[in-house]
This record gives structure tokens, C-alpha cells and sequence, in this order.
């Protein structure tokens, strides 16, 4: 078993960030914008910024008052993206409610660093990965420097949702896996893709129900994204197989995952733990979006 260190990667990554610097010199601003005060965004925004301040890229962060009205709120990220001194961004999620959901799209498709735009979507549901998004590039690092390949590979993924299961099991999927999703909510035909102008279903990937914590899992590669503590443990999968944990909640004031690190880990391959593993990486290729490398 090999635990993988995404803060050593995360080093790697910026030494490449650094040497761009030297060429490209970025002048325009990257845009945060979060909407609301939720804790746990505001620790993520606080993170991204410092990073990209200490690497020496200009940094406006946005904070928006929930209790406005959706009309204001979308007039005044349209106002942040259309600035010319702005070249790339965020909408930091999740969002504090469902209505604002379609502020997403009105990220410009050459600023949408994150991926999450409904035009980005588009494009990468079309199986154009010429721009990938900053959770879907973590993925390939990982399986590229631990030489997982993926041709005909069992993979488990653990969520559906829009930032991470979906794009990582078409992603997989589309790269040769054979890919299973467990998640309650993929039996809702209008929730398993909710791309515009694209097919409800992968009918490719096998949807299951979701997962019940201790059941027995034959996979070779485990993508977890269901931000549940601790839901699966090491003795729910066989020998050799890599995991790799997106998921993230707060216990007790403290940060898990959704995979039990304190379980028996001796007979697994390599794991991303959460924290410490992908979210590090997560945040330098979001600014590789920005600069563009």
C-alpha cells in the first residue's frame, strides 16, 4: 500500500507554475467569486487566494451578499467576468440555493477555469478534453504518475454529482475503463446528466443504488466523491486496488474523507487520502487553467 502525498505533487506542479511565470507574466486579474458565507467555502476561497498570492498571481476575490435578489446577484458576476482585467475565474460552490444555479453559466467559455459552465460541460461531453477541468486533471496526474492504465479497468465511482462523478466516469469511460456509479440519485433519468443538448444517460455506465457502508466492492480503481465520513473501509475492497478520495467532511471540527483511513490499508495499491491527496492538486491546476498550461 502506498499513501499518496498530494502536498509533495502539489510542489511539483508549482515549480512548472514558476517557470511559466517567467513567460507568460500574466497582467489580468483571477476572479473569485463566492456567494454567501458558508465556513467551509470561505476556507477554500482563503486557501485558493493565498496560493495564487504567494506564487505571484493577481487575485480579486468577490464576496456576495446571499440575501440580495437573484437579479442582482447575476448582474453583478456578468459585471466581474465581462471585465477586461479579469481573464479567468470562479464561482466558488455550493451555491446557498438552487435557483442561482444557472449564475454558472454566465461564465465566458475562454474564462471558465473550473470547468462548470454549461458551455464548458458541453464541450467536454462532446469529448473535446483540449481543457480539462482542474478535479479531471488531478484524476489523470494521478493515474499517469502511479501508471494505472485504465484500458478495460473496473472502476467504482461514488457520487454523481456535476463537480466530480460525473465528469470522472465519463472521463474514465470515454479513456477505457469499464465504469460503475453507485448513487441514489442516478436513478433519476433528469439527474444523470443535466448537460443541455446532450443525452440523459451514459448508457455505457453501469448506475447502481447507492452504497451501503461494509458492502463488498470487486473494483480496481475506487473514485469517491459522496462527501459521507468514512463510508467505505479498506476490507469493503480486494487486493491491488487504488482509491481515490475526493470526498470531504467536517466531524468534530476535523476534516474526512470518505474513505476510512483507519481500516485495514496493507492489501491496497496506492491511495489519495482526503485531506492531503487531490484537493492540494486541485488547486494548482485550477491555476494551470488560469495561465493556460
Amino acid at each position: 500500500m502506498i499513501l499518496f502525498n498530494g502536498k509533495h505533487h502539489s510542489k511539483v506542479l508549482e515549480t512548472r507554475i514558476k517557470e511559466s511565470l517567467f513567460t507568460i507574466n500574466p497582467f489580468n486579474k483571477l476572479a473569485i467569486v463566492m456567494i454567501g458565507e458558508d465556513p467551509a467555502s470561505q476556507k477554500y476561497v482563503s486557501l485558493k487566494e493565498n496560493t495564487c498570492n504567494r506564487l505571484g498571481i493577481k487575485t480579486f476575490v468577490e464576496l456576495i451578499n446571499q440575501n440580495q435578489d437573484d437579479k442582482a446577484i447575476f448582474s453583478r458576476v456578468k459585471d466581474i467576468f465581462n471585465d477586461n482585467q479579469v481573464s479567468g475565474g470562479i464561482i466558488q460552490l455550493p451555491l446557498p440555493r438552487k435557483s442561482l444555479k444557472s449564475v454558472l453559466g454566465t461564465i465566458p467559455l475562454e474564462k471558465d477555469i473550473d470547468m462548470i459552465s454549461s458551455k464548458s460541460m458541453r464541450r467536454f461531453y462532446s469529448d473535446d478534453f483540449s481543457k480539462l477541468s482542474p478535479v479531471v486533471r488531478s484524476l489523470e496526474y494521478f493515474l499517469a504518475v502511479n501508471e494505472v492504465n485504465t484500458q478495460d479497468l473496473a472502476v467504482t465511482v461514488i457520487g454523481n454529482g456535476f463537480l466530480v462523478g460525473r465528469p470522472v466516469s465519463y472521463f474514465l469511460l470515454e479513456k477505457g475503463a469499464k465504469v460503475t456509479v453507485l448513487d441514489s440519485m442516478a436513478f433519476v433519468e433528469k439527474d444523470k446528466n443535466s448537460v443541455p443538448g446532450l443525452p440523459v444517460t451514459f448508457n455505457q455506465i453501469n448506475y447502481r443504488d447507492s452504497y451501503n457502508k461494509g458492502d463488498k466492492l470487486g473494483c480496481d480503481l475506487l473514485v469517491l466523491s459522496a462527501g459521507v465520513p468514512n463510508l467505505v473501509n479498506g476490507e469493503a475492497l480486494k487486493e491491488g486496488c487504488h482509491v481515490v478520495d475526493f470526498g470531504s467532511a467536517v466531524v468534530n471540527g476535523k476534516t474526512v474523507g470518505d474513505f476510512d483511513l483507519e481500516s485495514d490499508l496493507g492489501h491496497l495499491g496506492v491511495i489519495s487520502p482526503s485531506p492531503g491527496g487531490m484537493g492540494p492538486l486541485v488547486v494548482r491546476f485550477l491555476i494551470m487553467n488560469f495561465l493556460g498550461i
